[in-house]
């Protein structure tokens, strides 16, 4: 019983230290549930945000006028999937035409994606 007692104020040490380390860890996980969720992928192939940055990128070409977007799907996701890689239907003034587009991060950590696609290419 002796030697319990002379390291008694190591066993206090000891719990204060574990007990800091719990409220820091609390501290942290509310901090985490409180702040804004980094996405784990990017938006879908149909999100109507993206798909109006689509029609905005397709619009700024000088050959063909868009007259909307029809049936948008994923053709794959990258393997860590960071890249969507998307079709979507053009229908134009000449008719309807189908191009790819991607969906990745600008900034993932702010949630800001980036849309990259092919131009479309008025038929001769």
């Amino acid at each position: 019983m002796n030697s319990f007692h002379k390291h008694d104020s190591g066993l206090l040490v000891a719990i204060a230290i574990c007990l800091i380390g719990v409220a820091g860890s609390v501290g942290v996980l509310a901090a985490q549930a409180e702040g804004k969720r980094v996405p784990a992928s990017p938006p879908a192939c149909q999100d109507s945000e993206m798909l109006g940055l689509v029609r905005q990128s397709l619009d700024a070409g000088d050959k063909l006028r868009v007259i909307g977007l029809h049936s948008p799907h994923e053709l794959r996701v990258s393997e860590g999937g960071d890249l969507r890689s998307c079709v979507v239907d053009v229908i134009t003034d000449h008719g309807v035409r189908t191009t790819t587009f991607m969906i990745g991060w600008e900034d993932r950590a702010a949630g800001v994606p980036f849309v990259a696609g092919e131009p479309l290419m008025a038929l001769p």
